[in-house]
């Protein structure tokens, strides 16, 4: 009885503590191997965040928020050469935070992020290249009316 009590209150105490760490940080896996997606339901989510190794892209919807911008989805493609080396679509705009690229290396890269309305129309719009060359490299990003 006591080998049994112990087992479950293991059991629950595990339960609580995985529980508690996906409630801090959630993330899911992109279909591009090396990507993931992860989002905190706290952020503001005017300003969405790119960081790959060093590499940091901020960009923003012309200062707005989501509802303010009316952009309910958002999808993004990263290039090399015209090779797609990640992408997704159909992120909701107003839980996203972050876009995570842990193996790209230094080097120049197009970037072509979408915001769409409810509709599914392409409202907002962000093509442009980058270059990653340098420790800490930020680089900021407007999402211009389409």
């Amino acid at each position: 009885m006591k080998r049994t009590t112990r087992w479950i209150g293991h059991g629950i105490a595990l339960t609580l503590l995985a529980l508690f760490t996906m409630g801090a940080y959630a993330s899911c896996e992109v279909d591009t191997p090396g990507v993931s997606v992860g989002y905190h339901v706290d952020v503001d989510p005017v300003h969405l965040h790119a960081t790959s190794g060093d590499l940091s892209i901020d960009y923003s919807l012309g200062g707005w928020g989501c509802g303010k911008a009316n952009v309910v989805e958002v999808s993004y493609v990263l290039l090399d050469r015209g090779a797609i080396l990640a992408e997704d679509h159909g992120l909701t705009c107003n839980t996203l935070s972050s876009l995570i690229f842990p193996t790209l290396p230094w080097g120049s890269y197009q970037l072509e992020v979408r915001g769409y309305d409810s509709h599914g129309q392409l409202i907002y719009l962000f093509n442009g290249s980058i270059v990653h060359d340098a420790l800490d490299t930020r680089v900021r990003v407007e999402l211009s009316p389409y």
